[in-house]
């Protein structure tokens, strides 16, 4: 081809560029431009690059930059959290931009360096680079916390294979994607036809598992999102904290075209700046705008206060339910926190100056336990707050004996603007519903705010940027718990270790028979 020509002596002179790029355009795979089929031409074009290589370091190296520009390509928008107050984070911008992806870099580099060193012959090279990619995964999903945002298994979020969460997962859709990519690298005509084959399989399977899957209602159960779509720059000033709770309770009490208001109102995370449980008088004003009978789940800042000093000694990003009469019935403390946004790892090691994204002085403290609420008006729901919903591990309430019946998720997507990073999130959002297969009613400061099927379908949702409100019914769940809820990552484990086997034993096989050949 004439443009491979072209490539081909620009490739030679600047070869780290060249696999940045690579990885980079790999990146449009994700949310929002859901260009799927782009695995399936850059894998085995790296390859047909990688293996012209003969030094293995510099192998290596290249499969580091190919991660590193697939980290950059899906990750950019982590810098445009500085500029909420760049004054004071200015100098972190390269460690956003560079040092971020540059560690991320590490996980598919290392995938993607093993399988060139373990996997010598074509037939087990699919196998084998499956099985790492998805092992990479599970560890950047996993160690320092964890941060599994830009799983490959998320190309198919426009597609029906995304279903096939529901039985293995998220990481066993990325080994999946993996695996069918690199088969079709394989130059053999046999290997070739067989891997077409499969991929029709995967697509024709996925499709008819779509199609079978019973059709769902809604619960009787009404609900309304509030998204009052202030600026992030605007959110924390102090001369504004009244005007912000002032438009909150403007929506909660705006009239309905037709029928009464929902009973339940959902507020977006750390929706009111005010300590809810240390201010009475702002509770009754909240009580006033909720409906006869109904109450309000909403996001704030819990605090613990000194009684002598009155200083703030503790503070916790925290779900509160509030009734109508202005009583806090329940209050969840977020678990997972997001590192650097709302504390700082290793603080006792690194300078005092150094702080969090958010204001105030004091790090965020986790929550202890996930507790499913249970409420007369409502169907118990598992509360999830903003950064958890990218863990499919989250996911657990061994700490309640009452199973949910849905998820309210409260988020602030407002610090990374109008890129990609709030349609990635609404995603990751539905595949946990596949996942689980529990609907998901999700308030945004500034957008998306969604309701999501348990199927991971958008039924209706306020657009990003957006201030308003949106009247709906909880959805219902499946009738049956899925696969994934009910084992977990053990099925996704076994094809794993299964696949990892074939793709060792075809490689040894092949060494061993290339050694008996004169």
């Amino acid at each position: 081809m004439k443009i491979l020509k072209i490539i081909d002596p620009l490739v030679s002179r600047f070869p780290i560029g060249f696999y940045i790029l690579l990885g980079g355009g790999l990146a449009l795979s994700q949310p929002p431009v859901h260009a799927w089929f782009l695995p399936f031409l850059i894998f085995p074009y790296f390859w047909s690059r990688l293996d012209q290589v003969k030094d293995q370091r510099y192998k290596v190296f290249y499969a580091w930059a190919f991660g590193f520009g697939y980290a950059l390509g899906c990750l950019y928008w982590i810098t445009f959290s500085l500029f909420v107050d760049i004054k004071s984070f200015f100098w972190l911008i390269p460690f956003t931009v560079f040092g971020l992806p540059a560690f991320l870099g590490i996980f598919p580099g290392m995938a993607l360096a093993f399988t060139s060193w373990a996997a010598r012959h074509p037939v087990s090279r699919p196998f084998i680079a499956a099985a790492s990619w998805s092992v990479m995964e599970w560890f950047q999903g996993h160690i320092f916390t964890g941060f599994p945002w830009n799983l490959l298994g998320y190309t198919w979020a426009s597609m029906p294979a995304i279903q096939l969460c529901a039985i293995f997962g998220i990481y066993g859709l990325s080994f999946l994607t993996v695996l069918c990519a690199h088969l079709l690298q394989m130059k053999r005509t046999w290997a070739n036809s067989a891997s077409f084959v499969a991929l029709g399989v995967v697509f024709t399977l996925s499709y008819l598992y779509e199609k079978s899957l019973p059709p769902l209602t809604h619960t009787p159960h009404k609900i309304r999102i509030v998204q009052p779509n202030i600026p992030q720059s605007l959110k924390w000033d102090p001369d504004l904290h009244f005007h912000h709770l002032q438009t909150l309770l403007y929506l909660t009490q705006k009239p309905r075209d037709q029928g009464t208001r929902p009973p339940i109102i959902l507020w977006p995370e750390s929706a009111t700046a005010y300590f809810l449980e240390h201010h009475h008088i702002i509770r009754a004003e909240i009580a006033k705008a909720l409906p006869k009978d109904g109450f309000l789940i909403t996001g704030g800042v819990r605090a613990k206060i000194n009684p002598k000093t009155h200083d703030i000694v503790k503070v916790w990003n925290s779900l509160l339910v509030l009734s109508s009469e202005g009583h806090l019935v329940y209050k969840y403390d977020k678990m997972h926190l997001a590192p650097f946004g709302e504390y700082i790892p290793f603080r006792t090691y690194l300078p005092h100056w150094i702080q969090k994204l958010t204001p105030g002085d004091l790090d965020y403290t986790p929550g202890t336990n996930r507790i499913v609420h249970s409420n007369p008006q409502s169907p118990p729901f598992l509360p999830l707050i903003c950064y958890e919903a990218i863990f499919p591990d989250e996911l657990t309430y061994l700490s309640s004996k009452i199973p949910p019946e849905w998820i309210a998720v409260i988020t602030n997507d407002g610090w990374f603007g109008a890129s990609s990073a709030a349609y990635q999130h609404l995603v990751i959002s539905r595949t946990r519903c596949i996942e689980q297969g529990l609907p998901m009613v999700r308030a945004a400061y500034t957008g998306i705010s969604a309701v999501i099927s348990a199927y991971g379908e958008v039924m209706a949702h306020i657009p990003l940027k957006t201030r308003g409100v949106l009247d709906t019914y909880i959805p219902e769940p499946r009738g049956h718990p899925t696969l994934f809820h009910q084992h977990g990552h053990r099925i996704y484990g076994c094809i794993l270790f299964l696949c990892l086997a074939i793709g060792l034993i075809l490689e040894v096989s092949q060494r061993a028979l290339r050694k008996t050949l004169p």
